[in-house]
């Protein structure tokens, strides 16, 4: 999909990951001596900082960036904000305190984010944004999904199923800016067809657990329904909880956005999952990772990197590559 290279001749010393944040303290990446006068230039440090851990996507960004870092030769340290924008606002004045290189940013709230993308800007560190970017504040670039066409990509296959007529119930995050354009391009869609009627709008910010709730207030009002839209796999699998237990799995079907594994093993199942729009999230750590060795190098950098992502049905889920990091 995406060849990467590294620019830049930093010599850089071994890597030692470190952690920022949740009450762990992190140690300083100091110029050392080599016994012998001369000194050798500061390791170079990435801190990196997600939305939550609590949804595999976001764990394998986690995981593959810490490893790429590692094979770079430079300290890495990593936050979970808990889904908390004042805790992930905090965790990046930590990293600016301790005099990291570049920060890789994956906001709780693009708006409320943006006091600390400035803060950055002032230091002169630059900022990659991962899946979700800023709205405000300078970001050096933007890795992610094309989300505007991921949300196309569902719309399509939401009317085709229909046959261009349908009552949907969407389960939206339009706080970050990948929820809002995936809402955006599903409905790009939709508009174009007036027998599609979305009967429900309600906001789970992303997490199953909300999810299940809300879909089964959704359910009761709405005895007749035959597509559920969810933003994330998180969402869909919360909702194709409560679609189960309200026995409605034959009555209608779900489709996301992710492309997880536990997405993909319910759409091999058969049941009510029917589809979801894959994304890459281990492509979109190295990139990621890459663009901000770019950056540190003075290299300007186009405002958003794309990572290509694909539709994964009951159809073609025997290709699907995966997450594999």
């Amino acid at each position: 999909m995406v060849g990467l290279c590294v620019l830049g001749t930093c010599h850089l010393t071994a890597c030692k990951v470190e952690r920022v944040g949740n009450g762990n303290r992190s140690a300083s990446g100091s110029s050392s001596n080599d016994g012998g006068g001369a000194r050798t230039p500061k390791q170079k440090t990435i801190g990196l900082t997600l939305m939550t851990y609590n949804n595999p996507f976001f764990s394998v960004i986690k995981s593959v960036a810490r490893k790429a870092a590692e094979a770079k030769g430079l300290q890495f340290r990593e936050n979970d904000a808990e889904l908390d924008s004042n805790k992930q606002a905090a965790a990046i004045e930590d990293f600016l305190a301790q005099g990291v290189d570049a920060i890789l940013l994956n906001p709780v709230d693009s708006a409320a984010i943006v006091k600390s993308v400035e803060q950055a800007n002032q230091k002169g560190v630059p900022v990659v944004t991962i899946d979700v970017t800023a709205d405000g504040g300078k970001v050096a670039t933007f890795v992610g999904s094309d989300n505007f066409k991921l949300g196309v990509l569902t719309g399509e296959y939401i009317v085709k199923r229909l046959n261009g007529k349908g009552r949907l119930a969407l389960l939206t995050h339009s706080n970050v800016t990948s929820g809002l354009k995936r809402e955006e391009g599903a409905k790009s869609i939709f508009k174009q067809y007036p027998g599609i009627q979305i009967v429900s709008e309600q906001s789970t910010r992303g997490e199953r657990l909300a999810a299940v709730n809300i879909t089964e207030n959704v359910l009761t009002a709405n005895p007749k329904l035959d597509c559920i839209w969810a933003v994330n796999d998180p969402t869909a699998l919360g909702a194709l909880q409560a679609v189960k237990q309200a026995k409605r799995e034959k009555q209608l079907f779900l489709i996301a956005v992710d492309g997880s594994p536990e997405a993909v093993e319910a759409i091999r199942q058969g049941g009510a999952f029917a589809a979801t729009a894959a994304q890459f999230p281990q492509r979109m750590a190295t990139a990621a990772l890459d663009q901000a060795l770019r950056a540190m190098s003075g290299e300007k950098l186009p405002p958003f990197f794309p990572i290509a992502g694909s539709l994964v049905t009951r159809e073609n889920v025997a290709s699907y590559p995966g997450w594999a990091e």
